[in-house]
């Protein structure tokens, strides 16, 4: 084998035309490489030359970091088999990385997800996804690629000019990169090549505009929160200045239930289910003390710390670094309405049958109020007994460990945020059924991931009928705000949405967005709430952030200034996100600006509007 390579290795040197061949074949493999990454990116050819002819600049600088990266690799171990082997091997890594993420949640790899590194294990448990026959193919085209380069053993001269100029590329390169994103003239460097820092208000179509590689870029650029154009104490104080705290005498316990994945799987068209399994969503929506609706959230079959952050606090996640998990800012107390609870007397609990590191949440619960976090592990404890579903916690048992913890705490106000797991994917067949799904325009296999989707909201209706029947015979008043956090992946690259046509083409507008970004949810009560910003029936419209206060204006709670304000903008604009794509108005504006100025405030700044 030996022989074979050196002899190999001296045909392919045998002349200077096939040296210069060596060197192209190199040169070469920087496109090589800039192509693997897209095309997972991109997923289709005619859409790579597009963007060439479209977008060349950020064609340009895509080649340009592929460049600098390879060339640093060569200038550290002189060999070109040695920089092509780094490089091929990061970006075929990276393209299907990007892939899989793309397919699980709607967003593209991002540089804020090496913060996600801890958690590796949980998050390639969710991972199904199913690869095109190209997206095969590309690794094996990259390691014969490789593996010529090395029969080729191309490698720079020695010499003393030689390892100086090698010394001046591994430290001026890097130093390129950097002097691009410093702070002062970034926005301009990046507009040369057509690019602009708004493209990264929706990752989607910052990597369809820029590719994988700008995009990226782009994002590490605006990965530092920087304070908002205008943070000061004054312009905080400003935006809460005629909003009065509002004190009552109701102190109902409080139970926010985060049901994951919880949608309205039958809005499928051609989707019939031989039991309705959202039955008792329904049928509590016509009640008396209920209100219903759809909620807006920026997650889409993944990322529920965004809709978790935005409801506990009433902030927003639009203008964070992209992928970024919110709880990993706080280093002390957070304004939230969880903390406004507790600074009224309330016990505040939150419960989740999970990993309690996962997103961080075990350090970031307590500065944004909670007295007590019961994980996996602790109400497997409590309960002594715990049905599963497909490896998670059943929301059945779920619901046993919120009864649990009301009825401990029963001597005193309670303010519970529950985060389930049952409908979490991935949504692999079952033994037994209590729905069966059909639908003409699914495979056989897609299909029985919508059936066993089905099969877990069924579950999570049952949960949520035994949840209130035990709210109807308490004593005590009480309130539950129950949600869905995002809609469920059902099938790779969203295939049955694309199947059935409720996901309709590549270019969302807002109406379709609506469709993407919304999930059921229920306020009710057992005792007689006022209207407040509801109407009776399933159709108002609100925002994440929004909810809580919305629910305690009818239940007739204590409200902070902050929570005044927000009610005052819902008047205004009932839902609004970046991800809604929704048509700028300068009353949006208006919210933008504010609502970016408190985020900033209250995670990372001065905490200037901490009441």
């Amino acid at each position: 084998m030996k022989n074979w390579m050196n002899k190999a290795k001296n045909t392919l040197n045998s002349s200077p035309q096939m040296r210069v061949a060596g060197w192209m074949v190199n040169i070469l493999f920087i496109f090589f490489s800039w192509f693997v990454i897209e095309i997972y990116n991109f997923r289709s050819l005619d859409l790579i030359k597009n963007f060439i002819l479209k977008r060349p600049m950020a064609f340009v600088m895509g080649i340009g970091l592929t460049l600098i990266i390879y060339a640093f690799f060569l200038f550290i171990s002189r060999r070109t088999w040695v920089a092509a082997l780094i490089l091929g091997g990061v970006y075929q890594i990276a393209g299907i990385v990007n892939y899989i993420k793309v397919d699980l949640n709607g967003d593209p790899f991002v540089p804020m997800d090496f913060s996600m590194t801890g958690n590796m294990g949980e998050l390639l448990s969710f991972v199904n996804v199913i690869m095109p026959w190209w997206g095969y193919l590309m690794p094996v085209f990259m390691v014969l690629y490789i593996g010529l380069i090395i029969l080729w053993d191309k490698k720079l001269p020695k010499g003393k000019v030689s390892i100086v100029c090698r010394i001046v590329g591994v430290v001026i390169l890097p130093i390129i990169l950097v002097t691009f994103l410093l702070p002062k003239n970034v926005e301009k460097n990046f507009e040369k090549f057509g690019m602009n820092f708004a493209d990264t208000g929706l990752q989607s179509s910052n990597y369809r505009a820029n590719g994988f590689l700008g995009g990226f870029y782009l994002n590490i650029a605006t990965m530092q929160v920087a304070p908002p154009e205008g943070y000061a104490k004054d312009a905080v104080n400003e935006i809460l200045k005629d909003y009065p705290e509002t004190d009552s005498e109701k102190d109902p316990d409080i139970i926010v239930f985060l049901c994951e994945s919880y949608w309205d799987v039958r809005k499928l068209e051609g989707v019939t289910f031989s039991t309705d399994p959202l039955y008792f969503y329904d049928e509590l929506c016509k009640r008396e003390n209920a209100y219903g609706g759809t909620i807006y959230s920026t997650a889409l079959g993944g990322g529920t710390v965004r809709t978790e952050f935005d409801i506990l606090t009433g902030l927003t996640t639009d203008y964070l670094p992209a992928g970024a998990s919110p709880y990993l800012y706080p280093s002390s107390k957070v304004p939230s309405y969880v903390s406004t609870y507790k600074d009224n007397g309330y016990k505040t609990i939150a419960l989740h049958p999970y990993d309690k590191s996962f997103y961080n949440r075990n350090k970031a619960y307590p500065y944004i109020g909670f007295d007590e976090f019961y994980g996996q592990e602790e109400l497997i404890e409590l309960l002594g007994n715990v049905t599963y579903e497909r490896g998670y916690f059943s929301d059945d048992s779920f619901v046993d460990a919120i009864i649990s913890q009301l009825n401990k705490n029963e001597k005193e106000e309670t303010f519970l945020f529950a985060l389930s797991m049952e409908n979490h994917q991935t949504y692999y067949p079952l033994e037994e059924y209590d729905i069966e799904v059909t639908c003409p325009s699914m495979e056989e296999e897609l299909l029985g991931t919508v059936n066993t989707y089905a099969q877990g909201v069924y579950h999570s209706s049952k949960a949520l009928e035994k949840l209130i029947n035990y709210i109807d015979n308490r004593e005590k008043e009480t309130i539950l705000i129950f949600f869905g956090d995002h809609l469920p992946t059902l099938g790779g690259n969203y295939a049955a949405y694309r199947a059935t046509g409720y996901f309709k083409d590549e270019e969302y507008g807002h109406e379709q967005r609506k469709s993407m970004y919304g999930t059921p949810y229920v306020v009710y009560g057992n005792y007689d709430l006022e209207d407040g910003v509801f109407q009776k029936g399933g159709k108002n419209e609100i925002s994440t952030y929004y909810l809580l206060s919305a629910a305690a204006l009818s239940g007739g709670l204590d409200r902070s200034p902050y929570m005044n304000w927000l009610l005052d903008q819902h008047k205004e604009i009932p839902y609004y996100n970046v991800r809604l794509l929704m048509e700028e108005t300068d009353k949006i504006t208006n919210l933008k600006n504010a609502h970016k100025l408190i985020t900033y405030d209250r995670l990372i700044g001065k905490r200037y509007s901490e009441k």
